[in-house]
């Protein structure tokens, strides 16, 4: 796959490998194709020299892609700059009041951070840091379908999409893999037609574990706030701790395209939602406190967006309240409600 940057051309699947290999502490390595007249392409090799492991992102060159590796920790602000940070698959990474505001052009074909596998992101205590993603289809953090995300630590990240993707999961027709947050103060807004955290537009995204930390997630229209996007499906939903707030997207237009809080989000198929489901929801009795709300017009707050859409078991506090067909237990009073609220008693 080509994308151009200042003008040059870059064969992405070369450029990845040998970036793979390339970085080290102390050194972010980086090859390029460039080509000619001709078209032929040429390896170029470029290194920027870094102080240490602590990489400065005001200071890499616009117009270049890096792969970051394990152990690396990103701090300063990039901005304004066509510049790609993909995670090495299976790197710790650590945010140290980093901020990624990135642009909205499709040649920038990534999100704010990429991940190349499976990946641990590490919020350093007292931090505040921010990743928005590239070109707009793309989501804050990608994750590659079939792999997971780790989010953990004590700092605090927002995480948005430029456009039509999650703030954390998947973009516009861009499957995403698994998303596990174990800590810190987290805020995730999808863009339309995607989730907070979960899928984006007609891609589906895999399981999504929540264990500790304060987060926030805000789905964009037809977006679930954790879930599903729209036109698609996610894997299960399991909140074990922490304290979760999800809010569910808005219709798109006039179609009654809503997504739920936590579980599906909206359509825009003209056949309506069919497409659109989620696995089983597990709310689990040692979260401090859970709450998800529907706009007017969503069926759940948890669970199904319209009626056609389709949810798997779900059970809060140990008590099932939709059977993946019916509601039992008064599941039609408690997740029918605007805002859902779950507290367990101490």
């Amino acid at each position: 796959m080509l994308t151009y940057l200042n003008n040059q051309r870059y064969e992405k699947n070369t450029l990845f490998l040998s970036l793979l290999a390339g970085l080290t502490f102390g050194m972010v390595s980086l090859t390029s194709c460039s080509s000619d007249d001709d078209n032929d392409s040429k390896k170029k090799v470029m290194n920027f020299q870094e102080a240490s492991d602590v990489i400065d992102l005001s200071k890499l060159t616009d117009g270049y892609v890096y792969t970051i590796k394990d152990g690396s920790v990103l701090t300063g602000t990039v901005e304004n700059k066509g510049i790609g940070l993909f995670l090495a698959d299976g790197a710790t990474v650590t945010l140290d009041n980093a901020t990624i505001k990135g642009t909205d052009v499709d040649a920038y074909d990534w999100g704010g951070l990429q991940c190349l596998g499976n990946a641990t992101i590490i919020l350093k205590e007292g931090t505040t840091n921010y990743v928005r993603g590239f070109w707009s289809e793309y989501p804050g953090i990608y994750v590659p379908d079939n792999h997971t995300v780790v989010i953990k630590g004590d700092g605090t990240l927002t995480a948005c999409s430029n456009g039509n993707g999650a703030g954390i999961g998947g973009g516009f027709f861009k499957p995403s893999g698994n998303v596990e947050i174990q800590g810190g103060n987290i805020t995730a807004n999808g863009g339309t037609w995607a989730a907070g955290i979960g899928g984006g537009n007609g891609a589906s995204c895999g399981n999504i574990t929540i264990s500790g930390g304060n987060v926030i997630a805000q789905g964009g229209k037809s977006g679930a706030g954790i879930g599903s996007g729209t036109d698609t499906s996610c894997g299960e939903i399991v909140i074990s701790g922490g304290t979760v707030t999800a809010i569910g997207g808005d219709k798109f237009d006039d179609r009654d395209s809503y997504g739920a809080g936590i579980g599906c989000g909206g359509f825009r198929n003209e056949a309506g939602s069919s497409s659109t489901a989620c696995k089983k929801i597990i709310i689990q009795n040692t979260v401090t406190s859970v709450s998800a709300t529907k706009v007017p017009g969503c069926v759940n707050s948890v669970g199904r967006s319209t009626k056609e859409t389709k949810c798997g078991q779900i059970v809060i506090g140990g008590t099932m309240y939709w059977d993946s067909e019916n509601y039992v237990n008064s599941g039609e009073n408690y997740l029918t409600k605007s805002t859902m609220v779950y507290e367990p008693e101490k």
